[in-house]
């Protein structure tokens, strides 16, 4: 998979801010050729992003080159929802279909979606 880096990150004041072998150096993931990864920033399908998650938080930042839209999604909560194996806790109430995912990647999913651009859902743990 081959992507261009949005603006922000490629460029700054008219100049390079990364030079086009560093902005290259992005690597596929080994056995998902549809994913890439480097620089803090991953590749799937057409999105360009990243995920983050710290105890109590969930977070995801995806740009779509073709759309000129960026998702962003902020959560205060880290806790997994979905068709979630019995390792993974989960709220009591909480919905038991879907991908097993944190809420920042379900709610990005959906948006990606709504645009008409999904994004795979994650492996099942």
């Amino acid at each position: 998979m081959s992507f261009r880096v949005p603006p922000a990150v490629g460029t700054r004041c008219d100049r390079r801010l990364l030079p086009p072998e560093r902005l290259n150096s992005l690597l596929p993931e080994p056995g998902k050729p549809e994913t890439s990864y480097g620089l803090g920033l991953m590749g799937v399908r057409d999105w360009i992003g990243h995920t983050g998650e710290i105890p109590g938080f969930t977070a995801t930042l995806f740009y779509h080159p073709g759309l000129d839209a960026t998702v962003v999604v902020l959560v205060n909560s880290d806790v997994a929802t979905g068709g979630c194996p019995p390792q993974i806790p989960t709220l009591a109430k909480s919905r038991r279909n879907g991908p097993c995912d944190v809420p920042a990647n379900l709610i990005s999913a959906a948006l990606a979606d709504a645009l008409g651009k999904p994004i795979p859902p994650p492996p099942t743990p």
